[in-house]
């Protein structure tokens, strides 16, 4: 009997086996296994890091000798994370924005945040002014960059918004930009005055929720989350029907 049972126990974990091997298998197909699969893991990562800055947010007491202790070096660590998000990490800054509002407040919380993303996004366009797009296509992926590069390019008047929005991939602009011919100074004006409202939404959003309950800092935290997915999501439609009417 405990025999029999092991074999059908044993039948049973094959077949979920190859029923996982097929759906990943046309999942890749259509090239949403691995984007499922980064979405998930960050959204672990957020929730878990999350938790433990939350908590600190509720205990006065603990969160006063950290930032203590960090205190000289905080704004340094979050000028260097959002430098290295812009010119190689696959991920959006605007988590990382959002926690410098929640843990600085919204003014200084926005001028580290503002330094980091003006720093990286001149090492973006200046990488690519001057090594080209073999460099640019190993830090940006290839479909990324062919699915954003021509849209920037033929809209180039929406430049500042496109900047001042928290919601576009404002790493691969900054490597069209390079690539192209747009002059140095143009660039840094157009990047510098469009940071400045990006900035400040996602600070004055982080010193918001630090204020907040435990319960209603996750519910605004998800609020926050849908709401910029959903951006992110209609923006990548706008670029898709836009490359339909050039082709």
């Amino acid at each position: 009997m405990m025999r029999s049972l092991g074999v059908r126990w044993r039948l049973f974990v094959d077949a979920v086996r190859v029923e996982f091997a097929v759906a990943r298998h046309r999942l890749q197909d259509q090239g949403l296994f691995r984007a499922l699969l980064v979405f998930l893991l960050i959204m672990a990562a957020i929730f878990i890091v999350g938790f433990v800055v939350m908590h600190l947010f509720m205990d006065p007491d603990e969160l006063l000798p950290l930032l203590e202790a960090a205190r000289s070096a905080g704004p340094f660590i979050i000028i260097g994370f959002i430098i290295l998000e812009v010119v190689f990490a696959p991920v959006p800054g605007t988590f990382i924005t959002v926690a410098a509002g929640a843990v600085y407040g919204m003014w200084l919380g926005a001028l580290y945040s503002y330094v980091g993303n003006v720093l990286g996004s001149c090492l973006a366009f200046f990488l690519a002014r001057r090594f080209g797009r073999r460099l640019v296509e190993r830090l940006v992926s290839k479909q990324l960059l062919e699915r954003y590069d021509g849209f920037f390019r033929k809209h180039r008047e929406l430049f500042l918004v496109f900047y001042a929005l928290p919601v576009i991939p404002v790493d691969i602009l900054s490597f069209s930009c390079g690539l192209s011919s747009m002059k140095w100074r143009k660039f840094l004006l157009i990047m510098m005055s469009g940071f400045v409202s990006n900035t400040l939404i996602l600070t004055f959003l982080g010193e918001r929720l630090a204020g907040l309950s435990l319960v209603l800092m996750v519910f605004y935290t998800l609020v926050f989350l849908a709401v910029f997915s959903l951006l992110a999501w209609a923006f990548r439609l706008l670029v898709a029907r836009f490359r339909k009417k050039d082709i």
